[in-house]
């Protein structure tokens, strides 16, 4: 009895099948190599520099060298609950400072990763973060900004993450807004939407320059709903989300706003609270 087609066809087939799928592993393994070594050759001729610093370190916390890490521990227990403003070592204690205390305010709580303070890497970090080179830096502060809220059980306390709007002309002269940029980033850490929902419409006068009575006023009318604004927070607890905060009257002015476009309720997130 003869052998038909088929049965000789079957075997050569199955014989280019096996060959086919060793060329791809063979060739799959090479790259692996490839990429081994020209990962070692890279670091070798261009170690890698901490974006903070610049200093080299063989080991890296969260995308920062171990000694960035380290100025960068959070204070979780001298920052008032409400405004994020130092309040000494009992904090634990009394939560809120002597401005907050038995007052209605528009934000719930403010995380603050620490002090905005002259010779502080923190303070660094906010003034590169507002350069373009150092965009980069979003990511590492916001994973830290994030370990603290998780550490304070503050993580699943909103439903969407909103950032602190920059003039138009502001953003156009920098080429971003670092408030929109740390925002996406904890977002993506903690996981939560974010939407661009509030324009300022007015720079406001330097906060620093006025006195307290006035900050106030000087903000009321600077920050502005965007369309659809009111049917993406209605019912919903927001995070505002900015660099630093020196008096609180700006990111407190974007609360008001969307606490009255029916946000259930506001708190804040912030990199560095000024003393």
């Amino acid at each position: 009895m003869g052998t038909s087609a088929v049965d000789v066809e079957a075997p050569n087939a199955r014989r280019a099948a096996s060959v086919g799928a060793r060329l791809r592993d063979a060739r799959a393994a090479a790259a692996r190599l490839f990429a081994a070594g020209w990962s070692a050759a890279r670091d070798t001729l261009f170690p890698p520099l901490c974006p903070l610093c610049g200093e080299y370190d063989e080991s890296w916390v969260a995308g920062l060298c171990q000694e960035c890490d380290r100025q960068l521990s959070p204070r979780k227990r001298d920052l008032c609950r409400r405004c994020g403003a130092f309040v000494g070592e009992n904090a634990g204690e009394r939560e809120q400072c002597a401005h907050c205390a038995g007052r209605a305010l528009p934000l719930s709580w403010t995380t603050a990763l620490g002090m905005y303070d002259d010779d502080s890497l923190l303070r660094h970090a906010v003034l590169a973060l507002k350069q373009p080179a150092g965009r980069a830096l979003a990511v590492p502060l916001a994973m830290r900004l994030a370990d603290l809220m998780r550490d304070l059980s503050r993580a699943g306390d909103f439903d969407l993450i909103v950032p602190a709007p920059a003039h138009p002309r502001i953003a156009a002269l920098r080429g971003f807004n670092q408030a929109a940029l740390l925002a996406q980033a904890l977002g993506n850490a903690l996981r939560a939407p974010v939407r661009r929902l509030l324009r300022k419409v007015k720079q406001a006068e330097l906060q620093a320059s006025l006195p307290a009575t006035r900050r106030v006023e000087a903000v009321k009318g600077t920050v502005t709903p965007r369309f659809l604004a009111r049917r993406a927070v209605a019912g919903r607890r927001v995070l505002l989300v900015d660099d630093v905060m020196t008096t609180g009257a700006t990111i407190k002015e974007c609360a008001r706003v969307l606490l009255a476009a029916g946000a259930k309720a506001t708190m804040a997130a912030i990199l560095a609270r000024t003393p």
